[in-house]
């Protein structure tokens, strides 16, 4: 009845020993999550392309599918129950666009599922076997999978986030600065959007022409352009001679008045020697000039990925999502 206490198992117990104490649960988090590993999200060339899924405790359908691929017997499911519909948080990692160890961050990613979140982190093609644009090309495709499988992993098609560390720091900012163009679309999933509702970019470059303008470390600094990684995955262009070919592979410069584009939280150590913490106040100044909306958080003391993810950083991370997704 309306405004009658459900009584626990606590209350009904006449159990109160000398001594005991009490803690209360946070129903905000969920208990378990669900790590789906190696989900194939597209075939390139004959290669399997798959995301990493981490999910609140999935439906009885997930847990049937995943007993079938395993070898084992499909669970019964007398009657089908439908998933609560989360946000999802598509996450790409970084990598200096070379092979990623797509299971590097799963550990760090189950801390947002266990706070409702569907999390999945994208395998994209990598250089120099693959050249720009191709892995601008795989997260946008891995978007509209998530979406065209929204029933199956609970994922709610309208709150969907992009984030990021590093190179793919950048890629989440080039998701989300290019929604108003298809450039990068490959017409897989066509009955789908790239669209997302935020942009979390970690310690993420925007501005490859001028990456060089800021103090930064003498090792990388003094690497010839052609064989940077910015380099190799144009095609081996010298952009200290070229520029403006950097153009295509900066977010920055997909960034206008006239578009609409979701929040930014940028975040970047300012002790960061490999990509310099000028770079998120460049993507930062760009956006608010452009009357858009965006956050830059500065982390003192923090190098690129060293001593970065504090408490205080994923705490903030949350409520930015909470706010917008």
């Amino acid at each position: 009845m309306p405004g009658q206490k459900n009584t626990s198992y606590i209350d009904a117990s006449p159990l109160a020993p000398e001594g005991m104490k009490t803690i209360f649960a946070d129903r905000t988090n969920a208990d378990e999550t669900f790590y789906i590993n190696d989900e194939i999200y597209c075939e390139r060339d004959g290669r399997k392309m798959t995301l990493q899924l981490i999910l609140p405790w999935p439906s009885p359908e997930i847990l049937s599918m995943i007993n079938v691929r395993n070898g084992k017997a499909a669970m019964p499911i007398p009657q089908p129950t439908p998933n609560p519909m989360r946000p999802c948080i598509v996450y790409i990692q970084g990598s200096a666009f070379a092979k990623q160890d797509v299971y590097k961050f799963v550990p760090m990613l189950g801390w947002y599922a266990r706070r409702g979140y569907v999390v999945a982190s994208v395998e994209y093609r990598e250089i120099p076997n693959d050249l720009w644009p191709a892995q601008i090309q795989d997260v946008k495709t891995a978007i509209r999978y998530l979406k065209s499988k929204a029933n199956l992993y609970g994922i709610d098609k309208n709150r969907v986030a992009v984030m990021g560390c590093s190179s793919g720091g950048m890629m989440a900012q080039m998701a989300a600065a290019t929604l108003w163009t298809d450039k990068f679309d490959d017409g897989l999933y066509p009955e789908e959007n790239c669209i997302v509702k935020a942009c979390v970019s970690l310690y993420g470059p925007c501005d490859f022409a001028a990456i060089n303008e800021a103090p930064r470390n003498k090792m990388f600094k003094d690497v010839a352009s052609a064989v940077s990684p910015e380099g190799i995955i144009l095609g081996g262009v010298d952009l200290d001679e070229h520029p403006e070919a950097a153009d295509t592979l900066s977010p920055i410069k997909y960034i206008s008045a006239e578009h609409d584009y979701p929040p930014f939280l940028l975040m970047h150590g300012d002790e960061d020697g490999m990509i310099p913490f000028e770079q998120s106040v460049r993507m930062y100044e760009k956006l608010r000039s452009c009357g858009k909306s965006v956050e830059l958080y500065k982390v003192c003391g923090a190098g690129h990925g060293i001593y970065f993810y504090t408490d205080e950083l994923k705490e903030i991370i949350l409520k930015f999502l909470r706010a917008y997704v």
